[in-house]
């Protein structure tokens, strides 16, 4: 199953970080595994989000997942 991590660093957490990834997890339950990150080094385009085939990988980064259309956009491309 895919992964998704959601940054939860202090500028994502701030837009909205903390809501964003329970939105994900709802959307991805089932399809693939959501965690938690710490910061991914691109603070000024967050809340972020990454798609890796496997959990602790390198992988995709979204920007600006502040909306739920961008959530739905990053998991069409997971699944």
């Amino acid at each position: 199953m895919p992964y998704i991590t959601m940054c939860q660093g202090p500028k994502c957490t701030a837009n909205g970080a903390g809501l964003i990834i329970r939105d994900m997890e709802d959307l991805a339950f089932g399809v693939a595994c959501v965690e938690a990150s710490g910061c991914m080094g691109q603070c000024g385009k967050g809340p972020n989000g990454m798609y890796a085939e496997k959990s602790g990988a390198k992988g995709k980064i979204t920007n600006k997942l502040n909306k739920y259309s961008k959530l739905t956009e990053m998991l069409g491309e997971v699944i």
